[in-house]
């Protein structure tokens, strides 16, 4: 699953994001992940959910600088692997996916 972390109605929170027609949108709210163990501290397990949001583009978002590493998505095939790139790779990762996808053609 990809989420990122984001403002909405002035509170911090985490939301998955999902493609739809081709571009990153924030479909639902959801609970920090386990990796940001401060925010979950701060916030209880309290989930997102009790309010009521309706999905937006990622690009209207405000986005907030990660409290671990940033938006993060599984990659189990070439077209994961893109999607990924689209959103944004380190310079290591950039470089083996450019590799990766020579060769998957």
């Amino acid at each position: 699953m990809r989420y990122c972390r984001f403002l909405f109605e002035n509170q911090t929170h985490y939301g998955a994001v999902e493609d739809r027609e081709g571009e990153p949108w924030i479909v639902r709210l959801i609970e920090a992940p386990e990796e940001d163990l401060a925010f979950r501290l701060e916030h209880g397990s309290a989930t997102s959910s009790t309010f009521d949001f309706e999905p937006i583009p990622l690009s209207a978002a405000e986005l907030l600088p990660p409290g671990i590493a940033g938006l993060r998505q599984d990659v189990d095939t070439p077209d994961d692997l893109r999607a990924a790139a689209r959103l944004g790779l380190g310079p290591r990762t950039a470089a083996l996916a450019a590799e990766l996808l020579r060769a998957a053609g």
